[in-house]
């Protein structure tokens, strides 16, 4: 007969061993018994949203043109020197105006003759020596005669280029002594150190900004920095590209850019206060994005309006109040209603603070 006494003895060591297991507390489980799962949060509290959304503009002069030649001829002189200063008004180039000014002097001439025969023929029909018929067929001539010295003026100034306004003249495209043509190019003309800033404004962006904003903006090259101000919009979208026309005036660091640069804009900062929360804290629900809030120990999931989007924050719009405590899950987010405790405390109160709506049994990590 094989005795009982050894299989009896490790049956009660066992025993012994699990119940002493059994008396130590799990730190993970809560006072049901069942494991505890623990999330970092934080307080909701009003901050102004550090929004830097922003894109790509392009750089052009207030005034830039191409100066073209308005009639046919010989170019007799060139008076600019490229990429050098030009006052406005200043001659560009000169054509071959020898027959504009023959044109000129006749027509002068014949002005000065009909305007002398109106004066004589006013003085004859004041003594009946002639006809008010004859006197305003002379002083219809005279005006006609104006009129064609006016014309031979203007012909005469064609055959001149001139700056019109204060800039600096770029490559001249024509040499002295070459036949040219109306309308060819003479060369680019560019206003002194007056830039604007053109950028096309996302649609969910078209109404933050308005005229008289700062523009903050960047040469990325250089790395070189100024503000711009905002002095206009365009009144609609562009339907194709959903965008908003934006034109901004370059006020400081100005003699940084040049005319077909690219550099990046950032909108202004709104200093209002909002309700934010970590990218990580928003998760999914039947009716949208929602948050866990820690209540009572549990996770109470809410519905939430999602506004703005920065690089590491949310904006809420609706749905949470100020002095909520938000559970930041990540991807493992609890189930709604499960029991909860908080792992540490993020944001402004501190690392292990405790919050407003009670996170005691919280520990430190």
């Amino acid at each position: 007969m094989i005795s009982r006494t050894p299989l009896a003895a490790a049956t009660l060591l066992a025993s012994f061993l699990l119940a002493s297991c059994g008396s130590g507390k799990d730190p993970a489980q809560g006072k049901s018994g069942k494991r505890v799962s623990r999330y970092a949060a934080l307080v909701a509290q009003p901050e102004p949203f550090l929004d830097s959304r922003g894109g790509i503009a392009s750089v052009s002069a207030s005034d830039q043109v191409e100066l073209k030649m308005e009639a046919t001829g010989r170019v007799a002189e060139i008076l600019v020197r490229e990429g050098g200063p030009v006052r406005k008004g200043a001659v560009l180039l000169r054509l071959d105006d020898a027959e504009a000014r023959a044109q000129r002097d006749r027509a002068a001439a014949r002005s000065r003759l009909a305007a002398a025969n109106a004066v004589r023929l006013r003085e004859q029909v004041r003594v009946e020596a002639a006809s008010a018929q004859q006197l305003e067929v002379a002083l219809a001539d005279s005006a006609v005669a104006s009129a064609e010295l006016a014309l031979a003026e203007v012909a005469l100034e064609k055959t001149r280029v001139r700056a019109p306004f204060d800039g600096v003249a770029g490559l001249v495209d024509v040499s002295r002594g070459q036949w040219v043509q109306a309308g060819q190019k003479l060369t680019s003309f560019v206003a002194r150190g007056r830039f604007q800033l053109d950028w096309a404004l996302p649609e969910g962006d078209a109404l933050r900004i308005a005229p008289g904003s700062a523009l903050p903006w960047t040469e990325p090259v250089t790395g070189r920095s100024g503000v711009a101000t905002v002095a206009a919009l365009e009144p609609a979208l562009d339907e194709a590209t959903r965008t908003r026309g934006l034109r901004a005036v370059c006020r400081s660091g100005c003699e940084a850019l040049l005319p077909g640069m690219a550099v990046e804009v950032r909108l202004p900062v709104d200093s209002t206060p909002v309700l934010a929360v970590p990218a990580q804290a928003l998760t999914g629900s039947v009716k949208g994005v929602a948050l866990f809030l820690f209540k009572g120990g549990k996770a109470s999931q809410v519905a939430v309006v999602a506004g703005r989007r920065s690089t590491d924050k949310v904006e809420i719009l609706s749905g949470l109040a100020a002095g909520d405590t938000v559970l930041v899950p990540g991807a493992s987010p609890p189930k709604p209603g499960a029991e909860v405790e908080i792992a540490r405390m993020l944001g402004a109160v501190g690392e292990g603070g405790r919050s407003g709506h009670g996170a005691k049994g919280a520990s430190r990590p």
